[in-house]
């Protein structure tokens, strides 16, 4: 785990402006545990404890007066008791506030949204009124209800193109050809008057239902700018930076509760406010993941602009699909449910590893902090079992970050979800039984050796309306491509609101090689492939240049399964091991998202999983089961578990034999010395 070592000094120091790095570097530390605590800008003092290390939802008065931000919860006191026991272990405070969603009051309190420029929020697709509206009226007449839900926060203003004149209210009925609102100055506006044609739209809320009133920003490229020019990226950049930069004691920042990188959910947004629904996405232009990797750039300058550029900044990023793209400005990021619920999600672990491998290889900033973690509790100190996570919880997860070589935060207590047991300590008071990495982590490949797409046959399956260049120039629906990694697919035109994550071209199957697959039976689909990743895109004039930026490709449409992975400029293999749960429909390989080219080669079908994994350090081993069925390793067939001077242990003191066995959805943990 070599990473945790790098010191992000001088070397790595990210200047986007004129002017030279004057921070002092930040030194992870090269002990573990390393105790990560969490707390908000600006935090209140928490009453039970009197500390102020409480992350809470406290006050966030220096953004814009706009309030605070979903956070982590942790107490930062906690971390003092490990510091104490792990004198070199250091401690890495990180301030998690996420400008994914700005929590700006609620029906009983006092609100600052009205202090915030209203084309910052995020919108989904409005409608107008078809009646003139009174500064008392509690019934709006409207050309179309089905845009609004019962407890939208909704923005009244007098056109699609008019910011100056607006108003927020809250739905609390749902009429035939009207709604019934709430109007109050909780709402951050006083009651005005609109002229029929007014339009009203729905806030995008911070959750699928909100209760507070907790609205996204609108990162698009495509986004409204307020009175000094600044869209919603730039805006929530300068203020982050500069409250970060002002608690000098913390390290970085997270941004937690998912910065989408797409926008996908039951109704569409408008991201650029002209009344049409477009999902943030225009002929080619994922604008809104495009924004948002903006947003990291403008955080980074901000950061240099005051002196500390080497913060570490983290994303939260759970899959690809959702998840932040490009890898120019941020340490890493966060994939906390990484795995929280097997029984559901156990058939999407190769997808998620490809994708937190990808970031730990590919981030430019230093140190790479990110980090496979699961917060839920264990059931080893807690009695009530069916509320907190069984022990496999926290190995699989730990195991996660040994295979993909990351540290590994966590403290003590239980209020962060936290893992104070054996494993945790290594079977006694000594952390570093593990010792360093002494290889990257090794796969283990399907029992089936056979490819049975040794000789298929591929073909672009090209939905309307797309513009696609094989080799350069215009193909045809059903043309034939071959997976030798020499023949570009290139997109060169998207329709207008396309999802991102819609098939758009997809590289179809059109063989019956692979047979028939058996419902409950593990299967693995590997496919080398690389993608244009650097490019610029024209907005209303204004150029936005992007490098390092990955592009989507969606794998599925066979055995009930479908993972999504990202391509970038380098050749990478990509592994996706699942169990099917219906029978095959024919093979696709989609792209879509944004214009560019994409080459893939080396598409292979395996019976058998590859979701097994190990890794080698100077005093043990880890392995990794991720597959449905338990994994017994025969010794005798590895010389390297069975060394006569220096044989391996169990945590639990046992010499290992000639077999031991990983559980399925668990790992096991293996060291040189039986104390």
């Amino acid at each position: 785990m070599t990473s945790v070592k790098k010191r992000l000094g001088v070397a790595s120091c990210m200047v986007l402006v004129a002017g030279t790095c004057s921070a002092t570097p930040i030194t992870l530390p090269t002990e573990y545990p390393i105790n990560m605590g969490f707390k908000t800008l600006y935090s209140d003092p928490d009453p039970t404890i009197g500390d102020g290390s409480r992350a809470g939802n406290e006050s966030f008065d220096n953004v814009g007066n706009a309030a605070n931000f979903a956070i982590h919860h942790g107490y930062l006191s906690d971390m003092n008791a490990i510091k104490s026991q792990y004198p070199n272990s250091g401690i890495i405070t990180i301030l998690a506030n996420p400008p994914t969603t700005i929590y700006v009051g609620s029906d009983s309190g006092t609100t600052k949204v009205g202090t915030v420029f209203p084309g910052h929020f995020l919108y989904y697709t409005g409608t107008t009124a078809t009646a003139s509206i009174t500064s008392t009226a509690s019934q709006i007449n409207v050309a179309d209800t089905s845009v609004f839900n019962v407890g939208d926060y909704i923005l009244i203003r007098n056109s699609t193109s008019d910011w100056s004149n607006f108003e927020h209210a809250k739905v609390t009925q749902i009429l035939s050809g009207a709604i019934t609102v709430t109007r109050s100055t909780n709402y951050g506006t006083t009651a005005k008057s609109f002229s029929s044609g007014a339009y009203i739209a729905p806030h995008v809320a911070a959750w699928t239902t909100s209760t507070d009133m907790s609205y996204r920003l609108n990162y698009s490229l495509h986004a409204p700018t307020d009175s000094q020019g600044h869209k919603a990226n730039y805006w929530a950049a300068q203020l982050m930076g500069t409250g970060l930069n002002s608690q000098t004691q913390h390290q970085g920042m997270e941004h937690d509760v998912i910065l989408n990188s797409y926008y996908h959910y039951a109704r569409p947004i408008d991201a650029n406010n002209d009344g049409t629904g477009d999902w943030g996405s225009f002929n080619g232009i994922n604008s809104f993941g495009l924004g948002i990797q903006e947003y990291a750039g403008f955080l980074r300058t901000q950061l240099t602009n005051l002196g500390s550029p080497d913060k570490i900044v983290q994303f939260d990023s759970d899959t690809p699909l959702r998840g932040y793209r490009g890898f120019n400005y941020v340490n890493g990021v966060q994939m906390e449910t990484f795995m929280d619920n097997v029984n559901t999600d156990g058939g999407r672990f190769s997808e998620a590893y490809e994708h937190l491998s990808h970031w730990v290889q590919k981030a430019q900033a230093l140190p790479k902090f990110s980090y496979g973690y699961n917060r839920m509790p264990t059931a080893t100190y807690h009695s009530n079992t069916s509320t907190y996570a069984p022990d496999s919880a926290f190995r699989r997860h730990f195991a996660v970050g040994l295979m993909v070589g990351m540290p590994h935060p966590y403290g003590s207590g239980d209020d962060m979800g936290i893992f104070d047991w054996s494993e945790q300590r290594g079977g006694g008071s000594n952390y570093k039984w593990l010792g360093a990495a002494s290889g990257a982590a090794s796969r283990e490949v399907p029992a089936d050796t056979t490819n049975h797409l040794q000789d298929a046959t591929w073909e672009l399956d090209i939905a309307s309306n797309y513009t696609v260049k094989l080799d350069g120039n215009i193909a045809s629906d059903g043309a034939s491509y071959v997976t030798d990694g020499s023949h570009s697919i290139e997109i060169a035109g998207v329709p207008s609101g396309t999802k991102p994550n819609d098939y758009g071209v997809g590289l179809l199957l059109s063989s019956t090689a692979m047979g028939n697959l058996t419902i409950g039976q593990e299967y693995t689909l590997t496919f080398d492939a690389k993608a244009s990743d650097s490019f610029s895109v024209q907005v209303n004039g204004e150029t936005h240049n992007f490098s390092n930026t990955p592009f989507q490709i969606h794998a599925g449409n066979f055995g009930g399964y479908d993972a999504w992975v990202l391509a970038d400029g380098d050749w990478r293999t990509y592994t996706l091991s699942f169990t099917a749960t219906n029978y095959p429909r024919n093979i696709k390989l989609g792209i879509s998202e944004t214009l560019g080219t994409v080459y893939f080669r080396n598409i292979k079908f395996q019976y058998g999983t590859a979701n097994r994994l190990s890794r080698t350090f100077a005093n043990g081993k880890a392995f990794l089961n991720m597959s449905d069925n338990a994994w017994t390793i025969d010794s005798t067939t590895r010389p390297d578990l069975l060394p006569a001077s220096n044989p391996y242990y169990d945590l639990q003191g046992n010499k290992i034999g000639s077999s031991f066995t990983i559980p399925a959805k668990d790992a096991v943990f293996l060291k040189k010395t039986a104390n």
